[in-house]
């Protein structure tokens, strides 16, 4: 990803889409080490993944965060600690990265909880870590992924792009002698490609 794609993609996202105001707000009310055991913190993530288009209907919210809190129990402690550079991890922590993807769409079959909700729920958790995609991306990226057909297994390879894309983003930075704040990249690079997805 060049400056210009990550500028432009902002200015996209802020303008078109709106969904800064949400996104801030479910950021202060996870805090910077969700974890979903709380109520306050599983109704916190499903507020913000309807107002960011995910269309989950409300009388399945008591089942699925039943079924987040179990899921969070056994997969958070295997994630990478929050704040984490995505270009550290390594291919073992990706792939687990992708069984944790694949667990969130199995405990969401049957309630309208499906890919973009499982990306949106794990960067919501590591936002420095785990990036985002809709649908668009989804299906743009799948069909270039060689893990074809295997959701989990596509997410893993997509946060291998991502890392690509940013360190490509850095170098294209300091070639005009400036400085990019790894701690916000991932997220600027999510949200940039939340708008470019529209174009994709």
């Amino acid at each position: 990803m060049k400056l210009y794609e990550l500028a432009y993609g902002c200015r996209i996202y802020r303008d078109i889409a709106g969904y800064d105001d949400t996104y801030n707000e479910m950021r202060n009310e996870l805090g910077p080490a969700p974890n979903l055991v709380s109520h306050e913190q599983r109704d916190a993530l499903m507020k913000f993944l309807n107002r960011w288009g995910c269309r989950i209907p409300k009388k399945n919210f008591p089942s699925l965060k039943d079924r987040l809190k179990e899921w969070a129990v056994y997969w958070i402690q295997k994630l990478s600690g929050s704040g984490e550079d995505i270009r550290c991890l390594t291919d073992a922590q990706r792939a687990q990265v992708g069984d944790s993807y694949s667990a969130l769409l199995t405990l969401g079959s049957g309630l309208h909880f499906q890919n973009t909700a499982a990306a949106k729920t794990l960067h919501a958790l590591r936002p420095d870590t785990l990036p985002i995609w809709d649908n668009t991306i989804q299906d743009w990226f799948s069909q270039k992924a060689s893990a074809k057909g295997v959701s989990g297994q596509v997410y893993s390879e997509f946060l291998r792009q991502v890392a690509e894309e940013i360190s490509e983003l850095e170098q294209d930075v300091k070639r005009l002698n400036r400085s990019l704040s790894l701690n916000y990249s991932l997220s600027l690079s999510a949200h940039a490609q939340k708008g470019l997805g529209n174009y994709l």
